[in-house]
């Protein structure tokens, strides 16, 4: 058993979303939080459930090599898990910028493809796409699926996430696809969650609009359904329509063909309808 004496966010999440990687004092406080705000605690776990159905699509659509930003502490299914469970030859690498969550994901058994941690971030696209790691295991003349599941509100606009969303695109070959989920700024909470509550977990993020998201996907093809929240992407079961909205974006979508007809600034959506037989449950 993990001991401190004072909660950590990343392990308060970590025990919200069914993680091992926590301690009594995170239990505790994500007891607390989901009593008081029951729908903030149904974001993080949605989010993780649509982390495993983004990954399970991809590897559907044939991707063996997968990028996961910000990957966190693990919780099982891993990234690498689930892509070995498509194609065991599948490659991930996990990049964090916490040498804790390095520890963490170097113990774990990889049962198929080679996996791989390095420590860096989102800030530093260049330093990410140039370590040795990624460039001795990757092929990048073959689609890369490059996650960035609840990372992006972490950067601030003085940071310039569209710059750096742009560079990672840019690097991408073509047919790769990129994901994303993002905390929504333009989503209200149901009246029974705490205000004071939500105010200090949401203190630390920079909360975007749908509109925003979206345009960090560029030029690259949406996926069906677009950008929504993350229990309307794909989801095993219809979601329930009493339910209340969860405030947290997402979308995938593909780098199409260089002599793709689309004009600047135009996102194409890629149709087609979900595959119902997917697992839900966490990421």
């Amino acid at each position: 058993m993990i001991g401190h004496r004072v909660p950590d966010p990343a392990r308060v999440y970590n025990a919200i979303v069914g993680g091992g990687d926590n301690g009594n004092v995170d239990g505790t406080a994500a007891t607390w939080v989901n009593a008081s705000a029951p729908d903030f605690t149904a974001m993080l776990r949605e989010n993780r459930a649509f982390h495993r159905r983004a990954v399970r699509f991809m590897a559907e659509q044939g991707v063996t090599q997968f990028v996961d930003l910000g990957a966190g502490f693990p919780v099982p299914p891993t990234t690498h898990e689930i892509a070995h469970s498509i194609d065991p030859r599948a490659v991930v690498v996990y990049v964090d910028n916490d040498p804790e969550v390095g520890a963490r994901l170097e113990e774990l058994p990889a049962a198929g493809g080679p996996t791989a941690f390095i420590r860096d971030d989102v800030t530093r696209p260049g330093a990410v796409l140039d370590d040795p790691a990624v460039r001795s295991l990757l092929d990048f003349d073959r689609p890369i699926g490059l996650l960035l599941v609840a990372l992006l509100h972490f950067v601030t606009e003085e940071q310039d996430p569209t710059r750096l969303v742009a560079a990672f695109r840019s690097a991408l070959p073509e047919g790769s696809f990129l994901v994303i989920s993002h905390a929504a700024g333009d989503v209200a909470w149901d009246a029974r969650n705490s205000e004071s509550v939500l105010e200090r977990a949401l203190a630390d993020l920079t909360l975007r609009t749908r509109r925003q998201v979206t345009e960090f996907f560029g030029d690259f093809e949406l996926v069906d359904p677009g950008v929504v929240t993350v229990a309307k992407w794909r989801p095993a079961e219809s979601p329930d329509p009493e339910a209340p909205a969860l405030g947290i974006h997402c979308g995938v979508a593909r780098k199409p063909a260089p002599a793709s007809s689309l004009w600047p600034g135009q996102v194409r959506t890629i149709t087609g309808a979900p595959d119902t037989a997917r697992a839900g449950g966490l990421r």
